[in-house]
């Protein structure tokens, strides 16, 4: 495994200091944080922290930017491994263990977003997907002819889709951004030597 010094420039904007307490935790959204919990295995990255950033605070911080880390330990200084606080990230949850050494978290999975339904947007007209919750196909109508065209997605990450269109003629790409009441839509397609490509922005419809 690994050792990081997490450096003070790297880390300024991790300025939350103290214990656990009612504010911090609401501050962690996505992650059951458990005081006095120590779980051990499923490490792939061991970082002695900095005196200045020594806080369980900056462990669940770099949990959250890694999409790997599925939970982390914080090991508190002058317990069970030195003087500096030490931050374990881990790529599976093992069992918890009751110790006063340690503060762990566990990453939340975000929820799947839900796309089936009816969808308007500029050029595309009416779109009506179905399917779920990371798979979605349907059609829809172009408003500058009313002609039929089909589209498919698949999530390639939290909130983000990507896929492909065809009307019959004009075929290509597309990538979604959003999740509940819009979608950003970024699309390009060809026919024949044709290109084009454009940006557009899907509202959901009532049912």
């Amino acid at each position: 495994m690994s050792t990081t010094l997490i450096r003070s420039a790297a880390l300024a904007l991790l300025t939350a200091a103290g214990m656990i307490g009612a504010a911090e935790a609401a501050r962690a959204q996505h992650f059951t944080l458990e005081d006095n919990i120590d779980r051990m295995g499923g490490d792939y990255t061991r970082s002695v922290l900095a005196p200045e950033h020594d806080r369980w605070q900056t462990c669940e911080a770099m949990c959250r930017q890694q999409p790997e880390c599925k939970a982390f330990t914080y090991v508190r200084p002058h317990t069970i491994q030195g003087p500096q606080g030490v931050c374990w990230l881990k790529s599976s949850v093992p069992e918890p263990r009751a110790s006063d050494c340690c503060v762990s978290g566990v990453k939340a999975e975000p929820a799947a977003c839900q796309l089936a339904g009816k969808w308007s947007g500029a050029d595309w007209g009416t779109v009506i997907l179905s399917g779920g919750p990371h798979s979605y196909s349907g059609t829809y109508t172009r408003t500058t002819d009313g002609r039929l065209g089909f589209i498919q997605i698949t999530s390639s990450r939290a909130g983000t889709w990507s896929g492909y269109w065809s009307d019959g003629i004009w075929s290509g790409n597309v990538t979604l951004q959003g999740c509940t009441k819009e979608l950003e839509v970024n699309w390009s397609g060809t026919r024949g030597r044709r290109t084009d490509s454009g940006k557009s922005r899907w509202t959901r419809l009532p049912d």
